[in-house]
């Protein structure tokens, strides 16, 4: 439901962006880039973004701009500590989770890398 609302406030861009960030994910571990990284990592990265982030601009300039917002979060200094799956319930990185802190910042970092930004 937080999803699917998210969605809606967003003008669909939330869940076209997590598409974006699976499918350079599928491109980057099939040329050996990165290893592969659990699919809800991404709608959870996604789920992190300010909405007024992912309704900015052009949906390349928006996209942009949501790699952006991650990796300033995701910083030694960034508040992914806070950050939370979209149940609003777990927390994405303190613990138990398929996937760590270093994950997040390799998927983004090669994904910017991959689109030439």
């Amino acid at each position: 439901a937080n999803g699917r609302a998210k969605n809606q406030r967003t003008g669909q861009r939330y869940k076209n962006y997590v598409r974006a960030l699976k499918n350079a994910e599928n491109v980057l571990v099939k040329a050996g880039t990165i290893k592969a990284k659990p699919s809800y990592l991404m709608e959870c990265l996604g789920w992190n973004v300010a909405d007024s982030t992912l309704k900015s601009g052009s949906l390349d300039s928006g996209f942009r701009a949501t790699l952006v917002e991650l990796w300033q979060g995701l910083a030694d200094d960034g508040n992914h500590n806070d950050w939370t799956e979209p149940n609003d319930i777990k927390y994405l990185f303190r613990g138990g989770q398929k996937w760590s802190l270093s994950d997040a910042r390799e998927l983004v970092l090669a994904t910017w890398k991959y689109l030439d930004y």
